[in-house]
């Protein structure tokens, strides 16, 4: 089944693919949304799975200090044994990846439905 286009408090497992071709065995996708200072939106995903045993991914995004922009972050803790450090490397890449899409984005404009 496909992914939510909304993400609610569950488990959602998955089954990852690198470059969606090389099979990395499943995952679970854990959200929870915990409180955020003033204004802050936080999405968490406590996930877990066959090669990574710990995924612990927050965002933030926050309203920045003149209100007319938002400020987005991404917090990623990763433990994964022996190849601890190529996942972080991966994760590394993919979430700058996502960063320079996210203000690509941001300079055409756009809104959400």
């Amino acid at each position: 089944p496909e992914l939510p286009e909304v993400w609610d408090v569950a488990d959602y497992r998955v089954r990852l693919r690198s470059f969606w071709v090389v099979p990395l065995g499943e995952q679970t996708v854990s959200i929870s949304f915990p409180p955020g200072a003033d204004g802050e939106f936080v999405m968490r995903d406590n996930g877990h799975g066959q090669l990574v045993k710990r995924w612990d991914h927050v965002i933030r995004v926050r309203p920045s200090a003149d209100g007319r922009t938002a400020l987005y972050s991404d917090e990623v803790e990763v433990e994964a044994g022996l190849v601890t450090v190529p996942v972080w490397a991966w994760a590394n890449l993919l979430y700058r990846w996502r960063q320079y899409r996210w203000r690509r984005l941001a300079r055409r404009g756009f809104s959400y439905r």
